[in-house]
């Protein structure tokens, strides 16, 4: 083992020997980065320009844009805005047919007359208040008022313990 080991190294030092070692200085070392860096800037130079000419040509576009543009992007803010108070409108309407309460408008969802009035109907058929049922069942009848005379006498037996 120990002789394979020594060969390896033999070997090792016969291979280094016959490749030339090439060492450079550092000027030599700046000279060769500043030529790469050189070639780099030459292939890349005019891109500042480029992205100046794209920024300007956006620009130019942006402020050649149609007049149709603008006039449909108004057309369909415009559209949008009259759905949405045509929907509030008859929402309200809806409402105010049925009696909903005002706190429960916002329930009302749909987009036509018949589905936002089966809404309200529904929200007014689980939405009534409960009035309470004041018959508690069987009461016994109220006593006959006794005039003033008939009232002493009763109590007079009561007391004596002649009627309970």
């Amino acid at each position: 083992m120990a002789e394979e080991a020594a060969t390896a190294e033999s070997e090792a030092s016969e291979s280094a020997s016959t490749e030339s070692e090439t060492t450079f200085t550092q000027a030599q070392v700046n000279d060769l980065i500043a030529k790469e860096k050189g070639k780099i800037q030459s292939r890349f130079g005019d891109y500042a320009d480029i992205k100046a000419k794209a920024a300007k040509l956006e620009e130019i576009e942006n402020a050649n844009a149609s007049e149709l543009e603008k006039a449909q992007k108004k057309a369909a803010d415009a559209e949008r805005i009259a759905n949405e108070s045509t929907a509030k409108l008859l929402r309200f309407e809806v409402a105010n047919d049925l009696e909903v309460p005002a706190k429960l408008v916002p329930l009302l969802t749909a987009t036509d007359r018949e589905g936002l009035e089966a809404q309200a109907n529904l929200i007014l058929e689980n939405a009534k208040t409960a009035t309470p049922n004041f018959d508690g069942g069987a009461r016994e009848p109220a006593e006959e008022e006794l005039s003033p005379e008939e009232a002493h006498n009763k109590l007079f037996l009561k007391a004596v313990g002649l009627i309970d």
